[in-house]
C-alpha cells in the first residue's frame, strides 16, 4: 500500500467559513436590480431575465465585496463583541484564503454579465466595485461620506436593473432610494455608537473608533434618521405625482407608518443593527411592508 500524506486541516477553506464570508443572507439587498422594472409596472416582461441575471451579477459582486472589506477589516474586528466572530478575524479562513474567494467572485460576476450579453450593465457593476474598493481602503474613515457610499450602492443596483431591462428609472425613484438607504445606514451607526457607548467600548467602525468618538453622536445621527425619513418621504411623494393615479397616495400611509416605528426602533433597541431582519423581527414594520407592497402593486397593475 501507497503512502499517502494527510492533508493538513487548514489547507482548504472550510466550507461554511466561505459561505459566512460571502454572506448569502445579504443576497435580499440585489432584489433592488428588479426596482427599476417594478415601480415602471413592467416587471413581468419578457426582458426580466435581464433583469434576473443583473442581480445574480451583483450577488457574486457583493460577496466579492464583503470578503476583501473582511481582510481589511479584520485586525479591527478581532476587537469587536460580534464582529470577531467573523471566519477571518476569528481565524477560520486565512487572508489569502479569503482574497482567493473574492477574486473568484468578483471575475464571476463580470462573466455573468458577459455571457448574458448585458454590457451596458458592465460598468455600472465596476462602478459599484470600485465604490466599495475606495470604501474599504479608507473612504470609511469619513462620517457621513461612509454611508453616502453604502446608500449608493443601492442606487447602482437600481441603475443596473433598469438599464438591463432598458428603462430609464425617475429620479424621484433614485432619489427615495438613497434616501431610504441614508435612513436606514444612519440608524444602524446610531444603533451601534449608542449601544458600544453604553458597554464602554470603542466601536470597530473606524469613523467611530477609539480616538475619534466624536466624529459621530447620538444627537448628529438623530438628526440625519429624521432629515433623511423626511427626505424619503418626499421623493416618493414626487414619485406618486409623476403616475397620474390617486390609488397610489394610498400607499403612502403605511410607507408613512413604517418610517415612524423605524424611527421608534431607533431610539429603543438594536434591531437597526441588522435592518436587513427588521421584517421579520418587528411586526409593525413587516405589516407596514406588506400593506404598502399590496397597495402599490393594485395601483401600478391594476389596469396593465
Amino acid at each position: 500500500m501507497s503512502y499517502q500524506p494527510r492533508r493538513r486541516r487548514d489547507q482548504f477553506p472550510k466550507v461554511s467559513g466561505v459561505v459566512r464570508l460571502v454572506r448569502p443572507t445579504q443576497w435580499t439587498k440585489n432584489a433592488f436590480c428588479f426596482a427599476g422594472g417594478f415601480f415602471h409596472g413592467s416587471l413581468f416582461s419578457a426582458e426580466t431575465g435581464s433583469a434576473i441575471a443583473t442581480a445574480v451579477a451583483f450577488c457574486f459582486a457583493s460577496s466579492a465585496v464583503y470578503a476583501w472589506n473582511d481582510v481589511i477589516d479584520a485586525p479591527r474586528d478581532r476587537l469587536h463583541p460580534l464582529k470577531r466572530r467573523r471566519p477571518v478575524a476569528a481565524g477560520a479562513l486565512s487572508e489569502r484564503q479569503a482574497l482567493s474567494v473574492s477574486g473568484i467572485a468578483g471575475v464571476t460576476a463580470f462573466a455573468v454579465l458577459h455571457l448574458c450579453e448585458l454590457s451596458t450593465v458592465i460598468p455600472w457593476l465596476a462602478v459599484y466595485m470600485a465604490a466599495n474598493l475606495g470604501y474599504s481602503l479608507g473612504l470609511k474613515l469619513l462620517p457621513v461620506i461612509d454611508v453616502g457610499i453604502i446608500a449608493s450602492g443601492f442606487v447602482l443596483r437600481v441603475i443596473a436593473g433598469s438599464v438591463a431591462v432598458n428603462i430609464v428609472p425617475t429620479y424621484w425613484l433614485l432619489g427615495c432610494t438613497y434616501a431610504l438607504a441614508l435612513l436606514l445606514g444612519f440608524g444602524k451607526r446610531r444603533s451601534e455608537i449608542a449601544r458600544l457607548h453604553g458597554q464602554g467600548l470603542g466601536d470597530s467602525r473606524s469613523a467611530i473608533a477609539v480616538g475619534r468618538p466624536t466624529q459621530y453622536s447620538v444627537p448628529m445621527l438623530d438628526g440625519l434618521v429624521i432629515g433623511t425619513a423626511g427626505l424619503s418621504a418626499i421623493c416618493f411623494a414626487g414619485y406618486c405625482s409623476t403616475r397620474g393615479d390617486a390609488l397610489i397616495y394610498l400607499s403612502m400611509v403605511p410607507m408613512l407608518l413604517g418610517l415612524s416605528r423605524y424611527f421608534r426602533l431607533v431610539q429603543r433597541d438594536n434591531l437597526v443593527e441588522t435592518p436587513e431582519m427588521l421584517v421579520f423581527r418587528d411586526p409593525v414594520i413587516g405589516l407596514a411592508l406588506a400593506m404598502w407592497a399590496v397597495v402599490f402593486t393594485v395601483s401600478i397593475y391594476h389596469n396593465a
